[in-house]
């Protein structure tokens, strides 16, 4: 009834489909851009000689399970994970050659030297790979029969996990220091529960750290924001007949977002950050049924 894992593993991500487009879009840039002053010519887009995300990953695990008296199981584990990444994708200008593009000829106003360029060589926004950065974490569940401690509570248990990851990985290039999007760094979850005689009760909540996200901006073009920490409780209240003339009925009553939890962003990770977007969604209880033929 006890175990210890290990594994080992070569992780891959694939590139976003976007980042390995082969279009350019060019302009000119007046101020500095990357290594070069201007007027030189700059362009972003896609880059389709992308390596993807490689990493090794290592992990190692104890899990416990029991049986009460009752029969009902349960378990306890403990995990802690170690991700070395050789390579990641992030945005990067770089020196670009821009000989044999159809560059347009200074318009009207333009000057070389001035306002318009004299070499083709300039810069490119584009997805490139960078290398090192790690992620680690530990990772803690259980779910527990209550019977187990003491026999009047059968029926009554509770499912919880937890999760602390911590990350070196810089998404933006070596030296930024943004954190690697959809990561929380603390992420819980619990449930309790009585299930007994054809009734069920449960009441879930759900928290998360706040995390940078990716999302589609102005003309849908990708951006990031920073998501604010939230938690979230639901509850469902659920009678299923065993017999008799309504045998295979199930009543049923959930509630989602209890506490009318909102969905907030900011302009920075820390406690002076603020406030960008506030959202509230309100709570949602759904009343039914459902029969089994």
């Amino acid at each position: 009834d006890q175990y210890l894992r290990f594994a080992a593993a070569k992780q891959m991500a694939r590139p976003r489909m976007d980042e390995m487009r082969g279009s350019l879009d060019i302009s000119i840039c007046q101020a500095v851009c990357g290594q070069l002053t201007g007027p030189v010519w700059s362009g972003s887009g896609g880059n389709p000689q992308l390596e993807p995300w490689l990493a090794n990953a290592f992990d190692l695990s104890y899990e416990k399970y029991f049986t009460s008296e009752n029969g009902n199981k349960g378990y306890l584990s403990a995990a802690y994970f170690y991700k070395d990444l050789s390579t990641y994708i992030y945005k990067k200008d770089i020196e670009w050659d821009y000989s044999g593009y159809p560059l347009p000829p200074p318009g009207p106003g333009q000057i070389p030297g001035v306002n318009y360029p004299t070499s083709d060589i300039g810069t490119i926004n584009a997805p490139a790979n960078g290398e090192g950065g790690s992620m680690s974490g530990l990772e803690l569940a259980v779910s527990v029969p209550f019977d187990v401690l003491w026999d009047p509570l059968q029926g009554f248990g509770m499912q919880a996990s937890y999760s602390d990851t911590d990350s070196s990985i810089s998404p933006n290039g070596p030296g930024t220091s943004e954190p690697l999007a959809g990561l929380s760094k603390y992420v819980s979850n619990i449930t309790l529960y009585y299930e007994r005689y054809g009734f069920s009760a449960r009441f879930s909540q759900r928290s998360r750290s706040a995390f940078r996200a990716e999302t589609r901006g102005f003309g849908a073009d990708l951006a990031y924001i920073n998501i604010n920490g939230e938690t979230v409780q639901d509850a469902q209240i659920n009678y299923s007949f065993n017999d008799g003339a309504l045998e295979n009925l199930t009543l049923f009553l959930q509630v989602s977002n209890i506490g009318d939890e909102p969905f907030t962003t900011s302009d920075g990770g820390d406690s002076a950050a603020r406030p960008v977007q506030y959202f509230e969604y309100g709570r949602t209880t759904l009343l039914g049924f459902s029969y089994k033929f």
